[in-house]
């Protein structure tokens, strides 16, 4: 009867090591689904391991299949989140190119609209040159645009803001490059010297008389489709911010002008 027992527990002792055997078995499958859960597998092949891991598993008595589920559900949601992730970074990419764009496609635009100003500015010197009313009239092209400076003595008599027939004609010469720019906004100033009006004019003033032959010009323009009437603005400054010293004739003559100033679109 010794005999038996002692057979006995020695059979039992040497079935002891299936369980750890067991559960070794069953780390070295959770890290082999893990591992397979972080790369980038087919969804499809993916699910058909899930299931062949979770049938076998099914068989182990020790364990039960939840923990395989977790492991795999844990790999599906880091590959769903890998999937935001990624489709959040292509958003960014998208939406930092389409800025990098815009800012070219602006800086294009400036480029372009610099050197079409640029072009008008010196057409409009060679036509004011070929006209026989240049006098102190000057083109320039500035930082916010070209400057037309149009000589008062030239467009009106003494104390009037009227065009004659041969002023309108020179002005003429003029519209063909100012359409070419006519979607700009324009700023049509007046400006006259530190003579005060005489007392027979029509005009209470030197600010009244710069207003009316800045909108007399501007008036002329517009009619001729050379500015846009929906662009343009009056300004009259009447003595103040003079060109040139109101202390010599000359002087005098610079300081009595109509400016146009036609402005960039892109800054």
């Amino acid at each position: 009867m010794a005999r038996r027992k002692k057979e006995r527990k020695e059979e039992e002792a040497s079935e002891a090591w299936l369980l750890p055997y067991s559960d070794m078995l069953t780390l070295l499958l959770g890290l082999f689904i893990v591992v397979s859960a972080m790369s980038n597998v087919d969804s499809n092949k993916f699910n058909a391991l899930k299931n062949e891991f979770s049938q076998v598993m099914s068989l182990n008595p020790i364990k039960s299949n939840s923990a395989v589920d977790n492991v795999i559900d844990m790999g599906e949601t880091a590959t769903k989140g890998k999937g935001a992730s990624s489709a959040s970074t292509q958003k960014q990419a998208a939406a930092s190119e389409q800025r990098v764009q815009n800012s070219l496609s602006k800086q294009q635009a400036r480029v372009q609209e610099r050197q079409q100003l640029k072009e008008v500015a010196e057409k409009l010197k060679q036509d004011i040159q070929n006209t026989e009313r240049a006098g102190n009239t000057t083109v320039s092209y500035e930082s916010d645009g070209v400057h037309l400076n149009l000589d008062s003595s030239i467009l009106f008599n003494s104390g009037s803001a009227d065009l004659s027939d041969a002023v309108k004609q020179m002005l003429d010469k003029l519209v063909p490059d100012l359409k070419q720019v006519s979607s700009n906004p324009v700023i049509v100033a007046g400006y006259t010297d530190n003579v005060p009006v005489s007392k027979r004019s029509k005009y209470a003033s030197n600010w009244e008389l710069s207003s009316a032959r800045a909108v007399t010009v501007m008036r002329y323009f517009v009619s001729k489709g050379a500015i846009s009437e929906s662009n343009v603005s009056v300004q009259a400054y009447a003595e103040n911010k003079p060109k040139a010293s109101n202390d010599t004739d000359e002087g005098k003559a610079k300081n009595r002008r109509v400016e146009i100033i036609i402005q960039k679109i892109n800054s």
